[in-house]
This record gives C-alpha cells, sequence and structure tokens, in this order.
C-alpha cells in the first residue's frame, strides 16, 4: 500500500499522517507511449500510474476511458499528482 505521509515537526522523521484518508484508485486510461495505466483516486482526486502492466491488465485497461474500473493492487500505483488533503464526503 502506499502511505501518505507528513514531516513530524522537527522536519526529520517521516510518519504515517493518520488523517489522510485510504486511497481508492480507479484506472481510467492507458499511455500508450509509456505503457502505463492511468489511475485516478476517487476520494482525493489524486492521479497515479501503474507501470509495467501485464497483458491481461492492459487488455482490460483499452475499454477503461468510457468504463473506469476499480484498481484494488495500491502497492503498485506510483502517485503522480496529490489530491485533496480530506475525502470526499
Amino acid at each position: 500500500m502506499i502511505a501518505d505521509i507528513d514531516q513530524t515537526l522537527s522536519g526529520t522523521l517521516p510518519r504515517l499522517n493518520p488523517t489522510l484518508p485510504e486511497r481508492e484508485w480507479w484506472v481510467v486510461s492507458t499511455a500508450v507511449c509509456d505503457y502505463v495505466l492511468m489511475l485516478v483516486c476517487n476520494k482525493t482526486g489524486a492521479a497515479g500510474i501503474v507501470r509495467e502492466p501485464s497483458e491481461q491488465e492492459w487488455s482490460e485497461a483499452f475499454f477503461a476511458p468510457s468504463n473506469p474500473y476499480r484498481w484494488h493492487d495500491n502497492s503498485r500505483v506510483e502517485i503522480t499528482c496529490e489530491g485533496k488533503q480530506e475525502a470526499k464526503p
């Protein structure tokens, strides 16, 4: 799982930030030139990618622009743009 971190008051030790929501990633597209899946967190609006998808993952993602689907392996998501710091109501 990709954990959101913040800095302690001293600015030296990262720690988990319990106030940030759990990510809920959805596959929304592919990037053909980079061969990555493109994802968006439904709770925060953050953007992410999954590098080196399997052939099956790539095939399933082909229809994601018109039929987004939930991505469950958060450990493979590389965040490219942070979203809101609080979950949508």
